[in-house]
């Protein structure tokens, strides 16, 4: 199967929860912007219908946080 097939079919918008495919295929991407394109940070702003979602994404957990309330996504 071809990334350009499973990327058609695979990242339309169905209005509903990742499938299982869809949300390893998210790990793997963000797993490879981490690796290859994140500095020391970003910040960024993703549309909903709900309203904006902030999403901040370091090196490091910012100070006082607990690492204990983080989620480890699959590798």
């Amino acid at each position: 199967m071809s990334a350009a097939w499973f990327y058609a079919v695979e990242m339309r918008d169905r209005g509903e929860r990742l499938s299982d495919g869809e949300f390893e295929l998210l790990c793997r991407l963000l797993r490879r912007y981490c690796e290859f394109n994140l500095d020391q940070h970003d910040h960024l702003v993703v549309d909903t219908t709900f309203g904006d979602v902030f999403i901040s994404v370091t090196r490091k957990p910012p100070p006082a946080s607990h690492l204990d309330g983080y989620t480890r996504l699959p590798g």
